[in-house]
């Protein structure tokens, strides 16, 4: 299970924080803001101790920026309720506008996809869990027509090997004006450039 900062490029869609399965390949978006990620540390970190808190942990949450006010409201929250989701996302930083991992039985406000949604101009393959077929022709041909959004969301599905990801991003990033990317562009050709596996 890895966690990670999930930004997409050339859209407008806010980046987010998510939590991915590589063996099943689940993606789901559990923090929206550094502060949310915080708290979902601290809940977790509490729910493993026996549910209280501890001074280590709330040094934790302090140094990453939550309140002593917002930790004290966690802590008698999980001592009642635990990690009831329904219960977390009333209190600040969840509230109100809570990941989409919390969301089950309150209305969500962003922007990442569901796992049932349909695949769409601004959804990855890989948010729906979805693998398409042909996508190395689908990139080349969204390269070539300049629409960089199409090639990157092509991109971001399982099945390339790092050679073929590292040459599309290259001519991902060759056109596009945003330093980021070419520097993510770069470090991740240089990384990956002797590896021979496949995502």
């Amino acid at each position: 299970m890895l966690c990670g900062y999930w930004r997409h490029w050339f859209c407008d869609r806010k980046p987010t924080f998510v939590r991915y399965d590589v063996e099943s390949g689940f993606i789901e978006e559990i923090a929206r803001t550094p502060a949310q990620l915080t708290a979902s540390i601290v809940v977790q970190c509490t729910i493993g101790v026996d549910q209280k808190m501890s001074h280590e942990i709330r040094e934790f949450g302090i140094h990453f920026g939550l309140s002593s006010e917002q930790l004290d409201a966690l802590a008698r929250i999980i001592m009642k309720h635990g990690d009831n989701p329904e219960i977390l996302t009333k209190l600040s930083p969840f509230s109100p506008n809570a990941p989409r991992s919390m969301c089950e039985a309150s209305p969500y406000t962003g922007d990442f996809p569901a796992e049932d949604e349909q695949l769409g101009p601004d959804i990855a393959p890989i948010e729906v869990g979805v693998e398409l077929e042909n996508s190395e022709q689908g990139v080349i041909d969204a390269i070539e027509a300049g629409d960089l959004k199409a090639a990157w969301m092509l991109l971001n599905q399982r099945g390339w090997s790092p050679s073929e990801l590292s040459r599309h991003l290259d001519a991902l990033s060759s056109l596009s004006t945003d330093l980021p990317l070419k520097q993510l562009t770069s470090e991740w050709t240089l990384e990956h450039r002797e590896v021979d596996w496949t995502i």
